[in-house]
């Protein structure tokens, strides 16, 4: 899965101190930055519904969707304007929102600068 498929979440997992980590793959197969940009615009888009469905209650039981982190590996650096995406807001009058963070797909340790 990828970036240009329409699943809301390539994987979801835990980060070191167990907190529920979903994952966006951007795999470097659109290169063009506004076209990235509007796929990844899709995929949060997809996550803000999943989020707020039964399938997601029942990936991870007693979860809070605001307690997801949601982080987009990428083969490439990600532009400005992609950067600039910090948060989702969940949506349906929630005043909650899910941090996003953007990690180098060949080292996901390590964030883009």
């Amino acid at each position: 899965m990828a970036l240009e498929h329409p699943s809301p979440i390539d994987a979801i997992g835990k980060d070191r101190a167990g907190n529920p980590v979903g994952v966006i793959i951007d795999a470097g197969v659109t290169t063009n930055d506004e076209q990235r940009l509007a796929l990844l615009e899709q995929k949060l888009q997809a996550c803000v519904e999943f989020l707020a469905s039964d399938r997601f209650l029942a990936l991870c039981p007693g979860t809070n969707p605001c307690e997801l982190q949601i982080v987009v590996l990428s083969k490439h650096r990600p532009s400005h304007a992609m950067k600039q995406i910090r948060t989702v807001a969940l949506g349906g009058g929630q005043p909650e929102s899910v941090s996003v963070s953007f990690r180098r797909l060949d080292k996901p340790v390590i964030e883009w600068d």
